[in-house]
């Protein structure tokens, strides 16, 4: 079958799920949802006609990735690691946990990989897994400043107040009864850790393994596990970024570090992003971003530095990683309006959605860097529709209330485009 004729297909899959997603709009941002398998049901409706399924690949700028196409084939001996990292559309990690689905689907399930604290921190973690303490934490987002910790790459932190605290780690939600089993955490965080008790699903006792690195600690579990709760010890007091669930095996890991408000800046500020993220060791990062450049005053030149500075940063540590940058689609954004009724003496505030004509300004800087570059450039908001997408996505219920974000639908949609412009540009296939 051809690639456009799956695509197709899942595109009239997503839109048997228009209901469903009308009623999760409200909780995509507190990640309350849960993805479903597109591909199970083909009920004949109408396809988007506004995607522009011609534009779905990657723009390789003259890059070769053969070397990821032999990684990626070989997954039954080695890991392949990504990193994606974004905004809050990578935060809620629906379309991004839709893309890790397919690759393990496919090329093998190395493990849940990264987890971080964002409800430890206050703020909306996704529908697939459960990072909680019940000890008490000096906590700090990669927006909400000033910080009262130290900052991880990961864009959030907690500081226990105890040198002794607990964790509870968990796949299985209310939303994914069966989760994804790990028998290896990796914490990331200031100090050294020692494990005490570990405690599985079924309350049985683990006898663990701890390994201590640099930056961070291994905890070697006897089985595997789909939930751990752990008291952790050390000798200071330390500094939690995040975690990985590693479950031994070999195939695909897909980390994604997403933060609500994030710009290329904002990760900039933390400096050793790049050397944090070789840990994983990633052969391909992914960099998406630029929506929220599209809500404030910068000046091109300034994103095309911050482009530019994130993406050495991150090749100074990872000088064997394939960058892929990405460009957001077309949004909107309120518009206030006062008017005055007739016969009351104070106006009336409304409000409306209008175009923000600057999101097609940053994603012809992002499309201007690659091309000066040679970077690659996965152009969504070509795939989206270009412009007036936006009122088209909405009109077909592929877009959330606030008209920024897309509904849970639309989120499917966007992993089902990527994933297969992905695995073109990696295995080299194209539309016959």
């Amino acid at each position: 079958m051809k690639i456009t004729n799956v695509i197709t297909a899942i595109i009239l899959a997503v839109g048997t799920q228009c209901a469903y997603c009308q009623e999760n709009d409200a909780v995509i941002r507190q990640g309350k949802v849960t993805l479903i398998d597109t591909e199970a049901s083909l009920d004949s409706l109408s396809i988007f006609p506004f995607i522009n399924l011609e534009a779905n690949k990657i723009d390789m700028k003259g890059n070769d990735w053969r070397e990821l196409k032999m990684a990626i084939e070989n997954t039954n001996n080695q890991s392949f690691n990504i990193v994606h990292i974004g905004d809050s559309h990578l935060q809620a990690d629906i379309g991004t946990g839709h893309v890790r689905e397919l690759l393990q689907a496919k090329y093998g399930n190395g493990g849940r990989g990264l987890i971080c604290p964002l409800k430890i921190c206050g703020t909306n973690e996704p529908y697939s897994y459960i990072f909680t303490t019940s000890s008490k934490c000096f906590c700090s987002r990669l927006l909400k400043k000033p910080w009262v910790t130290d900052m991880g790459f990961t864009g959030t932190a907690f500081m226990p107040q105890n040198v002794n605290f607990n964790l509870t780690l968990s796949t299985v939600t209310n939303k994914v009864p069966y989760g994804s089993p790990f028998d290896k955490i990796i914490v990331f965080g200031s100090s050294e850790l020692e494990a005490g008790l570990v405690v599985n699903e079924s309350n049985m006792v683990l006898t663990t393994r701890t390994i201590q690195h640099d930056y961070y600690t291994e905890i070697i579990l006897p089985i595997p596990v789909v939930t751990a709760k752990i008291t952790l010890f050390s000798m200071e007091q330390t500094t939690i970024y995040g975690v990985s669930l590693n479950n031994g095996e070999c195939g695909v890991k897909y980390h994604t570090i997403g933060n609500n408000g994030a710009t290329f800046a904002t990760y900039n500020e933390l400096q050793t992003v790049g050397h944090d993220i070789s840990l994983f060791n990633p052969k391909l990062v992914i960099i998406s971003l630029g929506t929220n450049e599209a809500f404030s005053n910068i000046t091109d030149s300034q994103l095309e530095a911050d482009i530019d500075y994130m993406i050495a940063n991150i090749l100074r540590s990872n000088p064997k990683a394939k960058i892929l940058l990405t460009t957001p689609m077309e949004c909107q954004k309120s518009k206030i309006a006062y008017r005055r009724r007739k016969g009351r003496k104070r106006r009336v505030k409304s409000s409306s959605f209008i175009i923000n004509e600057k999101v097609k300004q940053m994603r012809n800087v992002i499309l201007n860097y690659a091309e000066r570059h040679s970077i690659p450039v996965y152009d969504f908001y070509s795939v989206a529709g270009g412009e007036e997408a936006s009122i088209r996505w909405s009109e077909s219920d592929l877009m959330a209330r606030d008209h920024i974000h897309n509904s849970y639908k639309g989120y499917l949609l966007r992993g089902d485009l990527f994933y297969h412009a992905l695995i073109n540009a990696i295995t080299n296939e194209r539309d016959n």
